[in-house]
């Protein structure tokens, strides 16, 4: 399974306007690096981007001890280093996004980056979704990645904890903020089959960031039929929602 499920994955994205590894049939170039100590090499990690000249740069911060990425960029304590390594991507024509928390102060930080995205992590709200519907850690995969069969009962089922309301208001209104700051707005971490109605709530969305989710369903059902699903439930989503 795993092999023709990688032998698929390629043509899979590209028919579907996903861009993987610079594949040739696809317009979008996405590079990945894991660098440590970013600060330190980032000299030498603008000017490899550069030379490589992805669409988009997302930068996205790491520790080594992380399994996986669990907080924003500190954007407003690095603005200078940031804004540096935004306007040298700039010029060599790429775009930039920065992957933060939903804080007012970091969107508006952001912006003085001159980034063209944020990348709001919601991984506080998929957390907070989980633990409402007593969804553990445990949750097999492939249970967590089974996709609603449609999403409006989904939509009429969900009456949030307290937490949960607060973490979706805070996505709520961060998107607000950074699309009147004049800033486009992706999302990312912790999206799956079951909390995504939910984030429908969220206005001025241009990109979900989704890939555990779609990659454990993909291992059941291919990874074509996973992408079908996935975007099956994003065609209802009103961008200007609560505009």
């Amino acid at each position: 399974m795993i092999p023709k499920f990688a032998s698929e994955a390629p043509q899979t994205l590209a028919n579907f306007g996903i861009g993987t590894l610079e594949h040739a049939q696809t317009s979008v170039r996405i590079a990945t690096w894991n660098v440590n100590s970013i600060k330190q090499r980032l000299d030498s990690a603008v000017t490899w981007l550069a030379e490589r000249k992805p669409d988009i740069v997302c930068l996205v911060p790491e520790r080594r001890q992380e399994l996986t990425t669990e907080g924003g960029l500190d954007v407003v304590g690095s603005l200078a280093g940031l804004t540096e390594a935004r306007h040298r991507l700039s010029d060599a024509g790429i775009e930039v996004s920065l992957f933060i928390a939903p804080d007012p102060a970091q969107i508006d930080a952001a912006a003085r980056v001159g980034s063209q995205f944020v990348e709001l992590h919601t991984g506080a709200f998929a957390e907070e979704f989980s633990e409402s519907r007593g969804l553990g850690a445990d949750q097999p995969a492939d249970v967590e990645a089974r996709p609603a069969e449609s999403t409006e009962p989904r939509r009429r089922e969900l009456a949030p904890s307290l937490q949960l309301g607060l973490e979706l208001e805070r996505l709520v209104s961060g998107a607000q903020r950074a699309h009147k700051l004049g800033l486009r707005v992706n999302a990312g971490h912790g999206l799956n089959y079951r909390n995504l109605p939910a984030l429908f709530n969220v206005p001025h969305l241009v990109e979900l960031n989704i890939g555990h989710s779609i990659i454990s369903r993909a291992v059941s059902v291919g990874l074509n039929s996973a992408v079908k699903e996935m975007l099956a439930m994003m065609t209802d989503y009103d961008s200007g929602r609560g505009h």
